[in-house]
């Protein structure tokens, strides 16, 4: 799995995967994010699964790992742009319970702006 990560929009940043997310992901991806958010305030993350093909249950679970690392910076996560097969797992586990998904880049703005704006939108 490929993960690139890039500043978005007030202290966020972008998440990006290609491939498959498994095992070694549950390391990654929180590994990937750590040196750009160390010491300095971080709204939320946006986790693109665009290039996503397959979530394997270690996979999951790397997922959890990011949402915790948000949670402890005092940052939200937002899960974006899955590909259908990774919907139905997403769907499948209820996701959306613990960490808003959305079909596009601008819906995750929208919901990370509402966690920092609790009385907006």
């Amino acid at each position: 799995m490929q993960i690139m990560v890039r500043p978005d929009d007030n202290d966020s940043f972008i998440v990006s995967c290609d491939g498959g997310v498994e095992w070694r992901s549950r390391i990654d991806l929180v590994a990937a994010i750590r040196p750009l958010s160390d010491g300095k305030p971080m709204r939320g993350l946006i986790l693109d699964l665009e290039g996503v093909n397959y979530i394997n249950s270690a996979g999951l679970g790397s997922i959890f790992a990011l949402r915790k690392f948000a949670m402890e910076s005092g940052a939200a996560l937002v899960v974006s742009r899955a590909t259908a097969t990774v919907t139905r797992l997403l769907n499948t586990i209820n996701l959306a319970q613990l960490v808003p998904v959305t079909d596009s880049l601008e819906e995750a703005r929208l919901k990370l702006a509402s966690h920092s704006n609790p009385g907006s939108a």
